[in-house]
């Protein structure tokens, strides 16, 4: 998620493009008070098309948003196919890609309120209220229980192929803030799936995101023209 023009924009993709997707992929885009309690309904709205944009209403302070994904597989010379299973003989196994955001807007947000998704990574304290290089803990959950032994991406919209902690059996993990300005915490929980017609497996992605005030737009910093001439 990216704020522009006074949006919140809903960006799907990685750190090297962007993609589009019908606004009926997202199942569940639910915002919050400080408190915990829920704002009415949110509009998606399609002005930016192929992106979709949430005004930010008055006391927003978080937003969970559930993403349902479509089926694809990978062949053994590594190109992606659409589809179900039997799209393409050659497709190795075929996944569905699900993705789940919990972003915080406000310093003031309580995380510990955020309404459960059904992959969710929820830190410990408000992430908003540190700086670069500060730990951050962060606990991962599926279907409501700590899920153990998974990796965590601590910069995954700039440099998703770094792991930078594994949890622990009750789901927490350390990872240091990445950036001051926008970071995208992720882990990812892969579901196998048996019996199933058309696909083998679920992706899980969950993603934390929250954007720091670079360091020249927080207070006790003076513009360098602004400085007595030494």
């Amino acid at each position: 998620m990216t704020q522009r023009l006074g949006r919140l924009v809903l960006t799907l993709g990685h750190d090297d493009r962007e993609d589009d997707y019908p606004a009926a992929k997202l199942t569940a885009v639910l915002g919050q008070r400080a408190d915990g309690s829920t704002l009415p309904p949110l509009d998606v709205d399609s002005r930016e098309a192929p992106y979709w944009s949430i005004p930010a209403p008055p006391g927003l302070a978080m937003l969970t948003v559930s993403y349902r994904g479509g089926l694809s597989g990978q062949r053994p010379d590594d190109v992606w196919v659409d589809g179900p299973r039997g799209t393409d003989p050659r497709v190795i196994k075929v996944g569905r890609y699900d993705k789940y955001l919990l972003a915080l807007l406000d310093r003031s947000a309580d995380p510990a309120a955020a309404p459960p998704t059904r992959l969710q990574l929820r830190p410990a304290s408000n992430p908003l209220l540190l700086r670069r290089g500060a730990p951050l803990r962060v606990q991962l959950s599926f279907d409501g229980k700590p899920r153990a032994g998974v990796a965590i991406m601590a910069d995954y919209a700039g440099n998703a192929d770094v792991k930078h902690a594994v949890t622990d059996a009750d789901g927490w993990a350390e990872v240091t803030v990445q950036n001051q300005g926008l970071n995208v915490v992720a882990a990812m929980v892969i579901e196998p799936v048996a019996g199933d017609a058309e696909l083998d497996f679920v992706e899980h992605l969950a993603t934390l995101s929250f954007a720091l005030r670079p360091f020249s737009h927080l207070p006790g910093y003076r513009h360098p023209a602004m400085r007595p001439d030494e």
